[in-house]
């Protein structure tokens, strides 16, 4: 333990000892090859944007009619509308509302520019969690899962945005700001409904200062369309949300490119208990972990694993875990880039179209996430525990002014 002299860096986390990928990491003579990481990471998400911009785009197109609803005080959720529908909290349209402001070329631009701002600024902030204990880690886990974030680009998509809002509510929390935390979450949750697993974390550690700011931040987006909608409507929006994310469950578990858990249950037709039992042990095996980077990587994970829209492009949730474990030692390091990387072998330019046709009808995609997953685990089993965090070591009188450690368990 150390005395308030010691202001040396933390030690890493018992679960994944990264002390290996120390040696160069500061190395001025390496500062040109980090230079060029950055440039091509930049480079490969450029043309990624580029080659997505012409395609589909059914998931910006529904983020940009549901802004342009919101604020002309409009139904957000028409049945006219069908399997293309808004799915997520009434008060997170008025977000979107922007990008109905510029005619759509314009906007599907600006779309694609912030998802790409937003995959660097989740590769920045795994990058400073794990306090440049393996430099090429983040940018590595961006290229691994380069097939669900090319998917993200060409779909539109949003879970890069929940993503970040996560990464940065655990900031806030390491920091002490467990209220601020929570409201990040809560706005995480208005727009992808599964990252409420990580206020569910929070319940089973009696982290009542954050679940307080997601409670606080909840009502406010519900209150939101109080604004445009009045206060029935409101009611009238809410009660319809909470209908499709019923409606439409029993219907996307057929769809192929839906390769969560619950998916890979309805495919196999062992019946919903079977797969409901199976979510269970994927949420148990994540909560249950007592290290805390590994378990927020690995509850990240489960959301879309434990979700009934588990969608390829929600698997960039898999970052955390994979650049957690590719900081570590080549024992956790190459199952883990072997895990990831495999993903990009499924995808359509290296298998066509049949090829991918059978991989997902396999669930092959999803067998890859549960390995990683799996793997990610035994690694927390096999180790030590970390330090308690700041709170706890305030708690008991001992010194705090220091950084608390990358994987503290809480």
């Amino acid at each position: 333990m150390r005395t308030p002299r010691d202001r040396s860096p933390a030690p890493s986390s018992g679960a994944i000892d990264a002390a290996a990928t120390q040696t160069g990491a500061r190395d001025p003579a390496r500062a040109w090859v980090r230079r060029g990481v950055l440039v091509a990471e930049a480079a490969t998400l450029a043309i990624l944007a580029a080659r997505a911009y012409g395609r589909a785009g059914n998931d910006f197109r529904v983020f940009r009619t549901a802004g342009l609803r919101f604020w002309s005080g409009a139904d957000l959720y028409p049945a006219s509308d069908g399997f293309f529908s808004y799915r997520y909290m009434p008060g997170a349209a008025a977000l979107f509302g922007p990008l109905g402001w510029a005619a759509e070329p314009v906007a599907k631009a600006l779309w694609l520019s912030v998802i790409c701002v937003l995959a660097v600024t989740a590769a920045a902030m795994l990058h400073h969690r794990l306090r440049g204990r393996a430099w090429l880690a983040a940018p590595l886990a961006l290229a691994a899962l380069a097939d669900p974030l090319y998917l993200e680009m060409r779909h539109g998509q949003a879970n890069l945005l929940a993503l970040v809002l996560v990464l940065a509510a655990f900031a806030l929390e390491d920091g002490g700001r467990d209220r601020a935390a929570g409201s990040l979450v809560a706005l995480a949750i208005a727009l992808k409904v599964a990252p409420a697993l990580v206020a569910i974390d929070w319940v089973l550690r009696r982290r009542w200062r954050p679940l307080a700011g997601v409670g606080a931040g909840l009502a406010a987006i519900a209150c939101a369309p109080l604004v445009t909608h009045g206060a029935s409507a409101t009611v009238a929006l809410h009660l319809e949300w909470i209908r499709t994310q019923l409606d439409s469950t029993g219907e996307v578990l057929t769809i192929l490119r839906n390769q969560s858990v619950w998916a890979i249950a309805a495919r196999a037709g062992v019946g919903r208990v079977a797969g409901a039992l199976a979510v269970l042990t994927v949420l148990a095996t994540a909560f249950s972990e007592r290290d805390r980077d590994l378990r927020r990587a690995l509850v990240l994970l489960a959301v879309p694993l434990a979700s009934p829209f588990g969608w390829l492009q929600n698997y960039v949730f898999a970052l955390p875990l994979t650049a957690l474990l590719l900081a570590g030692p080549p024992r956790a390091r190459w199952p883990a880039l072997a895990l990831s990387a495999g993903t990009i072998l499924l995808g359509y330019d290296f298998v066509g179209a049949r090829g991918q046709t059978w991989a997902l009808e396999h669930s092959l995609f999803a067998v890859l996430m549960v390995g990683l997953f799996a793997f990610g685990r035994a690694q927390g089993s096999a180790a030590t525990p970390s330090p308690p965090p700041i709170h706890a070591r305030a708690a008991s009188g001992v010194p705090t002014n220091s950084r608390r450690a990358p994987g503290e368990s809480s």
